[in-house]
């Protein structure tokens, strides 16, 4: 599943179960109310179902909104320490930012091949993805090697 599918999807859920739980008063097709024989006392059990399921589904999504913002912040706050060890506390450049992000593109789909390869039992594509992230990683450092070579002179002066 993409990310954005993953941001979006969420909320879009959330305001379909918001759309299941009825409103009282007038429906699409007009007032019907007085078509059904039944007391109003007593309530609905569907519709306080539906809202103590809503509130469950608030709930959680709201508790997994917060465990992701805190797992990027972690994620993002180790990917600075290994960035400053890499660059030596140099600013980051646009060649490094395009570097960064068509690696992490490049291995998540990789990944991701190997992942739904290893569900359906393909092993022979488990070890062709195997192959690749290895030679992505290895290209990748090969990168930061050569642009090290080249900014060597420049810290030596």
């Amino acid at each position: 599943m993409s990310r954005d599918l993953r941001r979006t999807a969420a909320p879009w859920l959330f305001a379909f179960a918001l759309a299941l739980v009825p409103t009282g008063g007038a429906s699409a097709h007009g007032d019907h109310s007085k078509d059904h024989d039944h007391d109003d006392a007593g309530g609905d059990p569907d519709a306080e179902r539906i809202k103590k399921r809503l509130e469950r589904v608030k709930t959680r999504y709201e508790a997994r909104k917060r465990q992701r913002e805190q797992q990027r912040a972690d994620m993002r706050r180790a990917l600075k320490k290994r960035l400053g060890r890499r660059l030596r506390n140099s600013p980051v450049t646009d060649d490094v930012k395009k570097e960064l992000t068509a690696h992490a593109e490049r291995v998540a789909k990789i990944r991701r091949i190997r992942y739904v390869a290893a569900t359906k039992d393909d092993f022979d594509t488990v070890s062709a993805c195997d192959v690749l992230l290895s030679d992505e990683n290895r290209r990748h450092e090969l990168w930061w090697r050569a642009r090290q070579q080249t900014k060597a002179p420049e810290v030596a002066k």
